[in-house]
């Protein structure tokens, strides 16, 4: 899944172009077409995380359903609280990271310990 995202946001960077280098179908900067394609990119990725969130679930129930196999005093037991937690703290990371240029392990490493 996450090969399918990196592909989709090199195409959506190829279409939409930048100060440097101009769209590769014409679309000008800050057009309808052009938040348009933003907003379905960040829907894809919601969806995506969603979608990850419930196979991680699933994946913990069968394991918690017979006897605790593979569950280690290290893992994030996922709990609404828990990935309420997580989802704001990789929101407010990567917005932090990108706002001041940082990479994204400074900020997450350290939270996610």
């Amino acid at each position: 899944m996450n090969v399918s995202l990196l592909a989709l946001l090199i195409v959506m960077n190829l279409c939409l172009g930048s100060s440097s280098s101009k769209s590769i179908i014409g679309i000008k900067s800050c057009s309808g077409a052009y938040w348009t394609i933003y907003v379905t990119f960040i829907f894809i990725c919601a969806c995506a995380t969603v979608f990850a969130i419930v196979i991680a679930k699933q994946e913990q129930s069968l394991k918690v359903k017979y006897g605790n196999i593979n569950i280690v005093e290290s893992d994030v037991l996922m709990t609404h609280k828990a990935i309420t937690s997580l989802c704001c703290l990789g929101f407010f990371g990567g917005l932090v990271a990108g706002a001041f240029g940082l990479g994204g392990g400074v900020i997450f490493n350290p939270v996610l310990l």
